[in-house]
Order: C-alpha cells, then structure tokens, then sequence
C-alpha cells in the first residue's frame, strides 16, 4: 500500500519584534511632522504673510523681554526666509515628497507587507541626507534667528542675563535637535536591519516574493 502524502503546512512567520512597531510608529510620525513643515512652508512663500504677533506680558520683567525676543527672532526668521526663498522652496518640496514617502513605506511595513522593510529603510536613509542637507541649507535663516537673539540688550534689572549666552542657547538648541533627529532615524534604520526583522519579513526564501495585494 502506498501511504498518502502528508500536506504541506505553510511556514510559520516570526513574531513581530515589539521594538520594530515602536520604529516604524516614531518613523512615521517623523513623515507626518515633515509633511506638516514642508507644506506650512510652502504655503509662508505662496501667501507671504511677514506680519508677527506675540502676545505681550501686561507686567514688565522677564515675561515681557522674552516676548520681545521672540517677536525679533520670528521677524528675523520671515526676512531670511524671503531672502533665501531660492534655496528653501526646494528643500521645502523635497521635505513633502520624502516625508510622504517616508510615511508609505512606515504603513506598508506596519502592515506586513513583504519586503516591506527594504523600501522603509530606502526612505529612512533618503530622509537622513534630508536632515543632514537641511542644517547646513537652511544655515541663513538659523544664523539670523540666533543674530536676533544677541541684539536686544537686557533689561537694567535683568543684567545677569547676557544676550550672548541666550543666543549660545539657541545656537545650540538648534543643534541638539538636528543632532537628535539624525540619531533617531538613524535608530530606526538600525532596527530594520535586525536579523528579527528580516525574518519577519521574509519567513520563508523559497517562497516567491511577489509582494500581496
């Protein structure tokens, strides 16, 4: 007697490593931040709008120089940007089209999609050149919202506060917080590259890789 084949049982997939999920969460908030920046940016060159309002302090005091450091700085800011709309509309295009992308491949790999994480990791290195181009692109208007912060003097009471030392802070604000975006991302491309998460994805080699619908 000849026995009947067993039926083959389809692969098991790996479970989805919980650090993947937070990765690719943080990436594609990421993505909806640059589309949000990108857009707002876009819309500051199509209906120019250089008036600056703060709310002004009634008191006197610290409350309102830091409001008056503010409304320079934002006034400083607009200037530049309508200086150098040259440089920052395109970089402001790119932010669109590579944060959408970004946010794309971060839905497909929280789907499941095979291979998914091959087109998640493109967008987050395209998007690290993004930040990295961006630093030193947008230098202008950096360099004129900390100007902004220097020129004002402090007030006769406040002399312990030297404007030269708040515009090292925002000097280095600016700095810790492209710094930390780059590290983030770089995080996240570090996690897609785990041998879990190549598992996850591709559970099995044999099988074809067409991608499902």
């Amino acid at each position: 007697m000849q026995s009947n084949p067993q039926p083959s049982v389809p692969p098991t997939r790996p479970s989805r490593p919980v650090y993947l999920v937070v990765a690719l969460i943080v990436g594609w908030t990421f993505g909806i931040g640059g589309v949000m920046g990108g857009c707002g940016l876009l819309r500051f060159y199509q209906e120019p709008d250089t008036a600056v309002e703060v709310h002004e302090p009634a008191n006197d005091g610290f409350d309102a120089y830091f409001a008056q450091q503010q409304k320079a700085a934002k006034e400083a800011s607009a200037k530049a940007l309508n200086d150098n709309a040259g440089r920052m509309v395109p970089l402001a295009a790119a932010n669109v089209l590579l944060s959408a992308l970004l946010i794309v491949a971060c839905a497909r790999a929280l789907a499941a999609k095979r291979n998914a994480h091959n087109l998640a990791l493109q967008a987050v290195a395209a998007n690290i050149v993004y930040a990295i181009a961006d630093y030193f692109v947008s230098a202008p208007i950096r360099e004129a919202v900390i100007a902004a912060a220097s020129v004002r003097p402090a007030p006769a009471d406040m002399q312990q506060l030297d404007p030269n030392q708040l515009a090292l802070a925002v000097t280095w604000s600016f700095r810790l917080l492209s710094a930390g975006h780059v590290f983030t991302l770089g995080l996240i491309a570090y996690a897609l590259t785990r041998p879990k998460v190549v598992a996850f994805f591709r559970p099995d080699d044999d099988e074809p890789t067409s991608e499902e619908s």
